[in-house]
């Protein structure tokens, strides 16, 4: 089925290894559960951009006790690109297709997004830091069917986690978890 909008998730999806905890656990030479409680409080804070990097690190420092010198979050962040994805994306867009990113992200990621050139696969992207959403908030993919004129029905998405794409389905867009390459390509128009 040919959709007139195709949604991508960015980490775990076109983009592998973005797990940081462990890079940040070891620059911090701490205990990481102190670290990761504190993370995973603030995640959905720096998510939807309601809690700059600056204060992130600024509340960690008090919070866990730790000195931090430098945004361990854009230093640790090193994800490698799935570059079949990659092709995808590419030759869906050669084709005609209108294809973008739907992420949730934070500051320090997007600005090594930016920096790497990921942006340049993808006709948009809808960064949550900056739409001030997240997925699975039904408004995230709300905003985006808004912005692109396209109705729920028209619309493709895949991303890694199942809350995610349960959200979008919810809507009546055309969503699968993405579990790999072939889980996807058989559900894309040939191009």
């Amino acid at each position: 089925m040919e959709h007139s909008l195709y949604i991508f998730d960015l980490g775990n999806v076109i983009i592998d290894q973005v797990d940081i905890i462990p890079a940040v656990c070891a620059r911090l030479d701490t205990d990481c559960e102190v670290f990761v409680t504190y993370y995973q409080a603030q995640l959905d804070r720096l998510m939807t951009g309601t809690l700059s990097v600056q204060d992130f690190w600024n509340g960690c420092q008090r919070a866990c006790g730790l000195s931090v010198t430098e945004d361990l979050l854009h230093a640790c962040f090193h994800p490698v690109v799935n570059h079949q994805m990659v092709q995808l994306l590419g030759d869906l867009r050669a084709a005609g297709h209108r294809v973008v990113c739907g992420t949730n992200t934070c500051e320090s990621h997007y600005s090594h997004i930016i920096e790497s050139g990921m942006t340049g696969w993808f006709d948009a992207v809808y960064a949550s830091h900056l739409m001030g959403l997240a997925k699975p908030d039904r408004r995230f993919f709300e905003y985006i069917l808004e912005r692109e004129g396209a109705a729920a029905h028209e619309v493709f998405f895949t991303d890694d986690l199942q809350e995610h794409v349960s959200s979008a389905q919810a809507l009546g867009i055309d969503a699968v978890r993405f579990e790999g390459y072939g889980s996807v390509i058989g559900l894309l128009p040939r191009v």
